[in-house]
């Protein structure tokens, strides 16, 4: 087998990009549909084939891998967090979602933000404000 392939001799990198590829296909039309796209952040090969294999701008694709490496599942949650805490989302955006798995299983969503844009200020503050919340108490 050689590297970046999946077992059943499908690139990681072809697979991740031609899959998301088609759900856009299939659900807007054009990769200039979507806002943001946020990928499993596997490694940063795969990351730049995806981006290439969709034709987008280097500022549309999420790429957070060199601060903290493939974090496997989390890695799209993290990636969502962050853009939105940057104020990098605002209601109306289409963000496609992608990443795969062990054993060549895959996954893309397209989602339209609804909630309101934040900005770094807000988001940070919601932060400090939950972290003076005062702690519950266990049953003893």
């Amino acid at each position: 087998m050689r590297h970046g392939q999946i077992g059943d001799g499908q690139t990681a990198l072809l697979g991740e990009g031609e899959r998301t590829a088609r759900e856009l296909d299939r659900r807007l039309g054009a990769p200039d549909d979507l806002d943001l796209v946020i990928p499993h952040q596997a490694n940063r090969r795969i990351l730049d084939a995806v981006r290439e294999r969709l034709g987008l701008p280097e500022d549309k694709l999420v790429v957070n891998i060199e601060r903290y490496g493939n974090t496997s599942s989390a890695s799209i949650p993290i990636s969502l967090d962050e853009v939105v805490r940057e104020g990098r989302v605002k209601p109306g955006d289409c963000l496609g979602l992608a990443a795969f798995g062990g054993g060549a299983t895959w996954g893309a969503s397209l989602i339209r933000w609804t909630l309101a844009r934040q900005t770094p200020a807000s988001a940070k503050n919601a932060v400090l404000g939950a972290s003076r919340m005062a702690p519950t108490s266990s049953p003893s």
